[in-house]
C-alpha cells in the first residue's frame, strides 16, 4: 500500500512528493529495476489532481525510458479516492499514449455520476487497442497487433540489464536468475541466449557446473520456440537449474516442454 497517514494525504498535493508512491520490484523509490507499482490508493484524490499527475507521469516515464529501462508495470492502484468517470478515464487516456497497461489495476469506489458507467466502459475500451497488453492477456503464438515496443534499450544497456538479473541466490554458490517481467518475446531470448553463453565464463572460473536456484522468465512473451532455446542454451553451459519458472507466457504446449526438462 501506500504511506499510510494524514502525512502521506496531504503529500500527495505536491507533485514533488509523487515519486516515493513509484516503486521499482525491490521497494526503492527512483528505482530502476522493473516491474513497478504504483500506489495511490486512500490519497483522496480528485479528477484536479489526476490531471496533474498524468502530466508529471508522462515525464517521469521519459526520464525513465532516457535511461533505457524497461517500462513495465505490475499494479497501478488508485482505489479508494475521489475520482468519478472523468478522472479514471484521464488515467487510462495518459496509459494509453504511453503505451503501459499494467497486469494489476485497481479503480473501485469511483464517484458516482449520472453518466458514469458510460464513461467508464468507453475509457476502457479506449485502451485497449493500442496499448501494450500486459503477459497475462497477451495471445498464443507471439506478440498480438496491438502490441508496441515503444522504446527498445541499446545493446549495451540491455546487456547491463542482463547482468543484473543474475544473481548470487544464498551463502551456498547457489544464483538466481531473474528475468520475469522484461517484455521478452522469442527473438529478445535468442539474444540473451547469445549472451548468456559469452558471459557464463564471468560467473565462476573453473566452475565446470553452474547451480543455479531458480530461473524465472515468468510473465514475459515467450513461445514453446523460445523457451526450447533458453533451456538448450543453460543445457549447453552445464547449468543446473533446481527451480525453473515460466508461467504467463505464450506457450499452447505444455508438453514439449515437459518433454524438453526431462
Amino acid at each position: 500500500g501506500s504511506p499510510g497517514s494524514s502525512d502521506a494525504t496531504r503529500g500527495v498535493h505536491n507533485f514533488k512528493d509523487w515519486p516515493c508512491y513509484v516503486q521499482d520490484c525491490e521497494g526503492r523509490t527512483n528505482g530502476r529495476q522493473p516491474p513497478f507499482t504504483i500506489a495511490m490508493d486512500g490519497l483522496a484524490i480528485t479528477d484536479e489532481m489526476m490531471e496533474r499527475w498524468c502530466m508529471w507521469f508522462e515525464r517521469h516515464v521519459q526520464d525513465l525510458r532516457k535511461d533505457s529501462v524497461c517500462i513495465a508495470f505490475k499494479s497501478v492502484d488508485f482505489s479508494n479516492n475521489r475520482l468519478t468517470p472523468r478522472g479514471v478515464q484521464m488515467l487510462f487516456r495518459a496509459l494509453e499514449q504511453l503505451a503501459i497497461t499494467p497486469a494489476e489495476l485497481k479503480i473501485d469506489d469511483v464517484e458516482k455520476n449520472p453518466h458514469g458507467s458510460d464513461v467508464l466502459v468507453l475509457s476502457i475500451a479506449s485502451i485497449i487497442p493500442c496499448a501494450r497488453p500486459s503477459p497475462l492477456g497477451a495471445e498464443a503464438g507471439g506478440r498480438s497487433m496491438g502490441q508496441i515496443r515503444e522504446h527498445v534499450p541499446t545493446q549495451n544497456s540491455r546487456e547491463d540489464h542482463w547482468a543484473n538479473s543474475i544473481r548470487l541466490a544464498n551463502g551456498m554458490g547457489q544464483f538466481r536468475i531473474d528475468m520475469s517481467w522484461r517484455d521478452m518475446d522469442d527473438a529478445d531470448v535468442n539474444a540473451w541466449c547469445q549472451w548468456f553463453l559469452g558471459h557464463r565464463t564471468t560467473l565462476g572460473q573453473g566452475i565446470a557446473q553452474l547451480d543455479f536456484w531458480d530461473v524465472d522468465f515468468s510473465h514475459n512473451f515467450l513461445t514453446t520456440s523460445g523457451i526450447e532455446r533458453m533451456l538448450k542454451t543453460l543445457r549447453q553451459a552445464n547449468a543446473i537449474v533446481r527451480n525453473l519458472k515460466l508461467h504467463h507466457n505464450n506457450v499452447d504446449d505444455s508438453q514439449c516442454i515437459v518433454n524438453l526438462i526431462e
